[in-house]
């Protein structure tokens, strides 16, 4: 792998963890053993599609990330950027300008950026669409991956994710990933997960021993 590659593998890797930091734990402590009652599923595709419109808003008119920013904030933003931090912020979509509840269940929805100096978008393209390699790019979080079926810019993916805390969390997914060109300089991916399931639906709880 080149300079360039492995600097895009070790951003990118960089936000992965920087998302995963975000507080998972408590979806599976307000779910109710493994399935997703009707409401609940209900209540998030309703979430799913409000954030779809809003995501496509944004792409075609913006704001990006800071744009809302006072301007000094702003500019500590993109120092920090420059530094090679990654910024995460969360997000909640409404509807009609109301919060989407969801019953007995609880929604984490974050956005991030990161800069990544010295690589162009078809190096980060060749790490990024490289599925058959996540599994050594983004480990441990990404126990296997596998490259099921490609058509152009559309991919079937398969990924396991794992995270240990006090909590261990295995996830077994088919995801659904098409990716669209804006202009000469820009791409943005849509990823649906198509499948997801926790190997034999337990999470294992991790306790210290003494």
């Amino acid at each position: 792998m080149n300079h360039a590659k492995q600097r895009v593998a070790a951003q990118t890797r960089r936000f992965l963890l920087a998302l995963l930091a975000a507080p998972t734990c408590s979806f599976v402590a307000a779910s109710r053993g493994c399935g997703t009652e009707r409401e609940t599923a209900a209540a998030f595709d309703h979430y799913i599609g409000a954030s779809e419109g809003r995501i496509k808003s944004e792409l075609h008119n913006g704001p990006s990330l800071f744009d809302e920013l006072p301007e000094k904030r702003r500019r500590d933003a993109y120092a920090q950027l420059r530094e090679g931090q990654v910024l995460v912020k969360q997000v909640n979509t409404r509807a009609e300008g109301h919060p989407i509840e969801v019953p007995q269940g609880l929604i984490h929805d974050w956005i991030g950026v990161l800069f990544i100096p010295n690589a162009s978008l078809v190096q980060t393209l060749a790490v990024v669409q490289d599925y058959d390699n996540h599994q050594n790019i983004y480990k441990p979080e990404v126990r296997n991956s596998k490259l099921l079926q490609r058509n152009g810019d559309n991919f079937k993916v398969f990924l396991q994710f794992y995270k240990k805390s006090l909590v261990t969390v295995v996830i077994n997914a088919d995801f659904d990933i098409n990716y669209e060109q804006f202009g000469t300089n820009r791409v943005v991916s849509h990823s649906y997960s198509t499948r997801s399931l926790k190997p034999d639906c337990v999470c294992a709880l991790q306790r210290k021993r003494r």
